[in-house]
């Protein structure tokens, strides 16, 4: 007998942690990756020598920390989040 996954999360997208700088960004990167072009340029500076480097025997606090700020920025122009940020404002 097969029994169907039932997914139980419940999403309230009221209480999300996210602000309207977030917010930006998304829709920056959205408009950045509508480009094939760019959408591969980010994909291919997604990958760097330490992708996979799972850490092992390193303290709690270490690995907490790395997760919060090992990542790659992310190369979105000022321009483009200011013109973002115009919009946003001009729909609320």
């Amino acid at each position: 007998e097969v029994v169907p996954v039932v997914d139980t999360r419940k999403y309230d997208s009221e209480n999300e942690d996210y602000d309207s700088d977030d917010h930006v960004k998304t829709l920056a990167l959205g408009t950045m990756i509508l480009r094939k072009s760019k959408e591969k340029a980010m994909v291919d500076a997604s990958y760097n020598r330490y992708a996979w480097n799972d850490p092992q025997g390193l303290p709690d606090w270490f690995v907490d920390d790395e997760n919060k700020h090992y990542r790659p920025q992310l190369p979105i122009p000022p321009a483009l989040l200011e013109k973002m940020n115009a919009k946003i404002m001009h729909l609320a």
